[in-house]
């Protein structure tokens, strides 16, 4: 039985492992961060755009990311100018709705750590 609990235990920690995303891209604009109010508490928060290239030439992928607190003003701060190498490492959550009928099929990024590659 003990093997059975550690086994899941362990499967839930790889699922959780899983659903990160590793992003090394430019930023596409300047950062803008923005005071929301989350459960009471006031907290600062920056939506950013990495463009992270592909294999071929033409094969840029545009990622939407959701920077919280600390992270966001320090982001605005040292390195949030347009251009700048970023490497991110994110959670990833799906974001499925359904709007008039139609079912709409996303992701949602949120940073967990941010590293700053290149200052343009």
């Amino acid at each position: 039985m003990y093997y059975v609990i550690l086994h899941t235990r362990e499967i839930e920690k790889r699922r959780k492992e899983m659903k990160k995303a590793e992003l090394i891209g430019n930023l596409v604009e300047e950062v803008e961060v923005k005071k929301v109010k989350v459960g009471g508490k006031e907290l600062d928060v920056a939506k950013i755009t990495l463009a992270c290239d592909g294999i071929a030439k033409d094969d840029t992928t545009f990622i939407r990311i959701t920077v919280w607190d600390k992270q966001a003003v320090n982001l605005a701060k040292h390195c949030g100018t347009k251009g700048s190498k970023l490497y991110v490492e994110a959670n990833i959550k799906a974001d499925n709705y359904e709007k008039d009928g139609v079912k709409h099929y996303g992701f949602e990024f949120t940073a967990n750590r941010i590293e700053y590659l290149a200052k343009k």
